[in-house]
This record gives structure tokens, C-alpha cells and sequence, in this order.
């Protein structure tokens, strides 16, 4: 039981490996490394859970227009009520593809290898994300991102094969050179058995994930960037869910 109820991790996909960002690819052989760490709390009827996971990943541009990515989670720590479980260790890695093929568009797909430890990973579970991203920069001080997709995953050992409509739209205000706060939210809708941030909520569709966030990104220098964000995630409408879902998150960006 104990370990059903730790699949509600919603640190897997914030800071290991979803959409890199909502903008436009990276310039031709241009790339980013990112080390990424991240704390999430919540509660979960007569548990408090702690999680901290960290993440390491890089993206590369091979061709013009044509972003290739990779990411490798790794949990560090999981608790109940102050008490450590074991259930830790490698989550599953990520590969995607972006291409830019409007000045404002990119298509992409993500693909979920499941080779992560299976005391916390849905074992035999692969997951997939198709969809398109819409950016556009209002002014040299406001950029906007957004992308609408569908997830999905074959069906594991413990549930079934779940399916979701997700979306997400960013507010970027560049206040200085160096200095970029920036505001968001994530949503996602069941269309079938709803699973999201590895926690199934609902067998039969409908149900709705939002997740308001917000944080900043600082340049250090033109190679080093920090970005600290801080999300907050509750269900709509499901069978059933934990309570709200706090999530810090800290992470250095290297460019090459």
C-alpha cells in the first residue's frame, strides 16, 4: 500500500524531464546542461510525505531547427510522516525531440524509458508526449510560451494505461540583462484512466490537474544561469487525490 501511495510524485516530471521550456529551440549546435533539485510535500490522508529528487540533463541543437534532449532523474529521498522509506534511486530517463518549423511554433515528443527502480516506478510503463508549442515576444521585456499535447503510457503492473490532455502557458518579464522572473501554469485533463505526475486518480476520465507556479532566472555570466520556481498542484474532480502539492525547485543552467 505504502508503496501505491508514493507513485503520487509529482516531482518526476517537474524537475527531471518534461518540456525543457515553451520557446523556441536553441541555435545551431548550441546546447545546455541543467543539474536540477527539487523538494515536494504534501499530504495524503493520515500521511505526510517529503520527496527529494534531483535531475541531471542536457539539450543539443544537431541541425538547424532541430533540438534533441535528455534527462536522468535520480531520488534521493522519500518519507512518510518523518520516516524514511526505501524507495529511492533512479527514475525513468527521458528522450526528446523539438523542431522548430514556424518562427513561433516547434512540434515535439517525449519519450519515457522504463528503467527506473521499481519501488517507486511503474514498472514496464513507457510514456509518451506528443504536442506543439506557440511562443511569441511582445517586447524586449515580455515573452510568452505556451504548448497543448496529449500523454500517454502502456499499461504497467499496477494500473491502467492512462491518458491525458495537458497544457501550459508562461509569462517571462525580463526586468534586466541578467534577471528574468517569470509566472505559469500547467494543466491537465483525463480523457481515460487519469494518471498524472505518476499518481492515478480516477479510472474514467474528466478529471482536471492545475498547477500554478512561479520563479526566476538569474545569468551569472553568459555561460551560468540559476533558476529557482516553486509550483502548487491540486486535483479537480477526482476520485482520489492527495492535498495540495508543493514543490521547490532549484536548478543551475550551463550553456556550451
Amino acid at each position: 500500500m505504502i508503496r501505491k501511495i508514493f507513485l503520487a510524485s509529482a516531482l518526476v516530471a517537474s524537475t527531471a524531464f518534461a518540456s525543457w521550456d515553451l520557446f523556441p529551440v536553441l541555435g545551431n549546435h548550441k546546447g545546455q546542461a541543467k543539474i536540477a533539485a527539487g523538494l515536494q510535500t504534501y499530504e495524503y490522508t493520515r500521511h505526510d510525505f517529503g520527496i527529494l529528487e534531483t535531475a541531471a540533463s542536457a539539450r543539443y541543437t544537431v541541425i538547424p531547427k532541430l533540438e534533441l534532449a535528455l534527462g536522468v532523474p535520480y531520488r534521493i529521498m522519500t518519507q512518510d510522516n518523518g520516516n524514511e522509506q526505501d524507495m529511492d534511486g533512479l527514475g525513468n530517463i527521458g528522450l526528446s525531440a523539438r523542431y522548430q518549423f514556424l518562427s513561433s511554433m516547434n512540434a515535439f515528443t517525449d519519450v519515457f524509458i522504463p528503467v527506473g527502480d521499481d519501488s517507486y516506478n511503474e514498472k514496464g510503463a513507457w510514456g509518451f508526449n506528443v504536442g506543439a508549442q506557440y511562443s511569441v515576444e511582445f517586447s524586449q521585456m515580455l515573452n510568452f510560451g505556451s504548448e497543448l499535447g496529449i500523454n500517454f503510457e502502456t499499461k504497467g503492473d499496477d494500473h491502467e494505461a492512462p491518458v491525458s490532455v495537458f497544457g501550459a502557458a508562461e509569462l517571462d518579464f525580463r526586468l534586466s540583462p541578467q534577471f528574468t522572473p517569470y509566472i505559469g501554469t500547467n494543466l491537465a485533463v483525463g480523457i481515460g484512466a487519469f494518471k498524472h505526475y505518476d499518481f492515478l486518480v480516477s479510472h474514467g476520465g474528466g478529471e482536471v490537474y492545475i498547477e500554478p507556479y512561479f520563479g526566476g532566472t538569474y545569468d551569472i555570466n553568459h555561460r551560468i544561469s540559476l533558476d529557482v520556481s516553486a509550483s502548487f498542484g491540486n486535483w479537480v474532480n477526482a476520485d482520489d487525490k492527495p492535498s495540495v502539492i508543493t514543490t521547490a525547485s532549484l536548478a543551475l543552467l550551463f550553456n556550451f
